[in-house]
This record gives C-alpha cells, structure tokens and sequence, in this order.
C-alpha cells in the first residue's frame, strides 16, 4: 500500500483592521504593516518560503574570481562606449 502526503500552504494577509483597534497585522513579532504583509503574500511564489527558505545554490568560485585575475594582471575589458540616450557614442544629447 502506498501513500501520498499533500500539505498545502497559503499566504494569507490578515484581515483590514476596524479605525480604533490595533490591526491583526502588527501583533506579528516583527512589525511591517497591513499593506506590507498584503504584497509578500501576494507575491510568493511558494508559501513554504515564509517558513524555511529554499538552500543556496551552490557558489560560482572559479566564475567570481575571473574579475578579479584580470583585475590584478591588467587584462581589463574596456568599457563600452554608451551615450546619454543608450546609443552608442559617448555624446550627450544637444
């Protein structure tokens, strides 16, 4: 016999609070307000995030010490030649 466990989370703002009594959002511990607390559910993407955070990718050693080799041994890129206006020419807009 084989189970399957569901556990389903959703992020909830708490209801709009009554003019006159301390709104349900700021007896959490940490105080960020009503409209605050309304967008981060609003914008998770996992609910699950709230309670234990995905783990970090793994770190990109060789990738993030490339800028600095070529730092240190003078074998920069030069920058690119931008204008004010996003075109390419380093002239301001007359």
């Amino acid at each position: 016999m084989k189970r399957l466990l569901l556990l389903m989370l959703v992020a909830a703002p708490a209801a709009a609070p009554v003019f006159g009594q301390v709104p349900p959002c700021t007896a959490r511990p940490m105080v960020m307000g009503c409209a605050n607390a309304a967008n981060l559910a609003a914008m998770l993407a996992n609910p699950a995030d709230l309670t234990a955070p995905q783990p970090p990718a793994p770190a990109m050693g060789a990738a993030t010490l490339l800028p600095i080799e070529r730092y240190r041994t003078g074998k920069l890129a030069p920058l690119a030649d931008v204008g004010t206006d996003g075109s390419a020419g380093g002239t301001a807009p007359k």
